[in-house]
């Protein structure tokens, strides 16, 4: 949607057109296949960052023109986000996934070392286990799969990436939907992905 040609013809659509477009542009940012864009039958090109960046910033693009609510609530592509960056809620960001934490409070790893190397410009820690990258970001040396996180790589990214174009394309109008998820985006500081945590950097960075 780089183009006012483009963002005319996404405003001329309606109804189940404009739902698969805006699916189209989820399914893409997740680095995912687009059933409405490639089909069942094609072989499916792997995405890079560049492309879910781009699908993202589309994504966004909609949300300015056609609203913000209209597109991430009545096409659920809030609930979407949701589903790849916090699959078991909000809770198990905060050490809380079965309600009985009253007391609340982030995972170690992402409040005292995850938000503390956003400042920073890297090094390593003295104990050797945590690795902060130049983007400022922190490996812990415990890959994703064993922290429980079953989502791939690809599609946090992604959603990480949509969070940060909302924050700039869209601005103030997006906070409300951007600024609950800023836990999950320092949370991805520490993943053993590369490419998430210099997306979940960049996000958290964008959206405080």
């Amino acid at each position: 949607l780089s183009s006012p040609d483009q963002v005319g013809a996404l405003k001329s659509l309606e109804g189940q057109e404009l739902s698969d477009r805006i699916d189209d542009l989820v399914h893409r940012a997740f680095g995912e296949r687009s059933p409405f864009g490639e089909g069942i039958s094609r072989p499916h090109t792997a995405s890079t960052t560049a492309d879910r960046s781009g699908a993202a910033a589309d994504i966004a693009v909609a949300c300015r023109e056609l609203g913000t609510v209209r597109v991430l609530k009545r096409h659920g592509v809030l609930a979407k986000m949701e589903a790849m960056l916090l699959p078991m809620g909000i809770g198990a960001i905060f050490g809380n996934e079965d309600g009985t934490n009253h007391g609340g409070g982030m995972r170690k790893i992402a409040s005292a070392i995850s938000l503390a190397s956003m400042t920073s410009d890297g090094g390593s820690s003295t104990d050797g286990i945590t690795t902060p990258t130049t983007t400022g970001s922190v490996y812990t040396g415990v890959s994703d799969s064993r922290k429980g996180k079953a989502t791939p790589a690809e599609a946090r990214e992604g959603g990480l990436l949509i969070l940060r174009a909302l924050c700039e394309i869209v601005g103030r109008p997006a906070e409300p939907y951007v600024v609950p998820l800023l836990a999950a985006a320092i949370d991805e500081c520490s993943s053993s992905s590369g490419s998430v945590r210099e997306a979940a950097d960049d996000t958290a960075v964008a959206i405080v």
